[in-house]
């Protein structure tokens, strides 16, 4: 997985197909809030495309590791092989070349 834009960048997600209906709780329980359910579900699927970046980005930050550079700077230091996930092979090698 490289960083790249999706072909739909900015635009809503495809319909979800469901065979129940959405909600039983709130439906059942709280239906005042149902209106309000629906608006999260769809800003929470228009944002679902984010997961693909955060993911690998996760990943990368959860594996480097900090360390203090000669003039006792941090620098961070990645994990080649979470960061070739991220940003890809050829890149990664140039980078640690």
């Amino acid at each position: 997985m490289y960083l790249r834009p999706r072909a739909n960048f900015g635009e809503p997600p495809p319909a979800r197909i469901s065979i129940s209906p959405s909600f039983p709780n709130i439906r059942a329980k709280r239906p005042d809030l149902l209106d309000a359910a629906l608006k999260a579900q769809e800003a929470w699927d228009k944002m679902k495309w984010f997961e693909d970046v955060y993911r690998p980005l996760s990943q990368a930050a959860a594996n480097a590791r900090l360390a203090l550079n000669s003039s006792d700077e941090v620098i961070v230091i990645p994990e080649p092989v979470t960061l070739e996930n991220l940003l890809g092979p050829k890149l990664v090698k140039a980078a640690f070349k």
